[in-house]
This record gives C-alpha cells, structure tokens and sequence, in this order.
C-alpha cells in the first residue's frame, strides 16, 4: 500500500461480517487493492461451526476510507429502513388500524434520505 495509511474501527455487534462484506463487496477493486482488512474473530462456546466476526479493522488511503465511510451510512440507513418495515409488518399484523398507525410514523421519519 502506499500513501498516508488511515484506520476505521468497526464493530456492528453479530452483524460485523454482514457489514464488512458489504463494504469490501461494493468497493471498486482498484480500491479494494487499497485496503486492508482485520477481522476480531470469537468462538462462543454455543457455536459448534465458524467463528464470529466481532471487530473489524480496515487500514487504507484517505481516498480508500472517505469512501468506506459513506458505505457505511448506507449500510446502517438500509438498516434502519429494513427495520422500520418489520416493525410496520408486525403491526400490520396486530391489526389494520395499528400497521397504519405505524406506518404514518416511519413515513413521517423516511424523510431523511443518505446517498
């Protein structure tokens, strides 16, 4: 790698190897050739197969990282949305009156848009 070397942190709880995998997924590859990925694994005594991915470390350009940053916006607006619909989905399912209840709040939220 070569240039100035720039670090983010991230730890998305059971949901770090979904992020990063989104992130490295949606980097162009000459970017990607950029960056460098650690991965804080853990083995819970509960889990017989693969480790789980509980911290990541990504080191790369200034460039690289700005980047990274605003996928990581993305990734965490998509999971507020994602969230926000399952929550309208269960109301829905408590009764009609509810789902709309529900559904006029996140619609008054859905307002702010990242791109």
């Amino acid at each position: 790698m070569t240039g100035d070397r720039n670090i983010i942190e991230i730890n998305a709880g059971s949901l770090t190897e979904d992020l990063i995998s989104y992130v490295t997924g949606e980097l162009e590859d000459d970017v990607l050739d950029e960056v460098e990925v650690g991965r804080e694994l853990d083995r819970p005594d509960h889990y017989a197969s693969e480790p789980i991915t509980i911290a990541a470390i990504l080191i790369g350009t200034t460039a690289a990282i700005v980047q990274i940053g605003r996928l990581l916006e993305r990734w965490t607006e998509m999971s507020r949305q994602k969230s926000q619909v399952n929550l309208v989905i269960k109301a829905y399912t408590v009764s009609p009156e509810a789902g709309k209840a529900v559904e006029n709040v996140v619609a008054k939220h859905a307002e702010v848009v990242t791109s």
